[in-house]
């Protein structure tokens, strides 16, 4: 069950998170205000939206406006990663994301994706991949 809501995470994300030339801002920023919405009412602590680098000012606006902590984090020239949430989990984040995802320890990985809410049994997956190269189903 653990692994299926992880994948159907997994999967939402990245539907929603194709970006095209056609999308108007307010489609970008869709996912992005979901996830706002959920940080403020409790059900994540924090969230990651990746983003075109045009649609930061309004992203950001919207977090200040509701005093929401955030920390802005450039992917390449035409895109940004925003975490935004509790400010004790985006203060923690602050220590390790400042480099690409794909660059963070097996450590600051697990982290990452329990601060993010995901499936503690899919990070100890990960992170048993990651540490060792293999994975234990037991």
């Amino acid at each position: 069950m653990e692994c299926y809501q992880f994948y159907v995470e997994y999967v939402l994300f990245h539907i929603i998170t194709q970006q095209n030339e056609h999308d108007t801002d307010m489609d970008k920023l869709k996912l992005f205000s979901h996830l706002m919405y959920e940080c403020k009412k409790g059900i994540r602590s924090a969230a990651l939206c990746t983003l075109q680098s045009e649609c930061e000012a309004p992203a950001v606006a919207k977090l200040e406006t509701n005093r929401m902590a955030y920390l802005v984090c450039p992917v390449n020239s035409h895109k940004i990663n925003i975490f935004f949430g509790d400010r004790i989990c985006i203060d923690v984040l602050r220590g390790f994301c400042s480099k690409p995802l794909n660059r963070l320890s097996p450590e600051e990985d697990f982290m990452l994706g329990a601060i993010l809410g995901y499936s503690v049994c899919e990070q100890c997956r990960r992170y048993c991949k990651k540490k060792t190269g293999s994975t234990t189903n037991a």
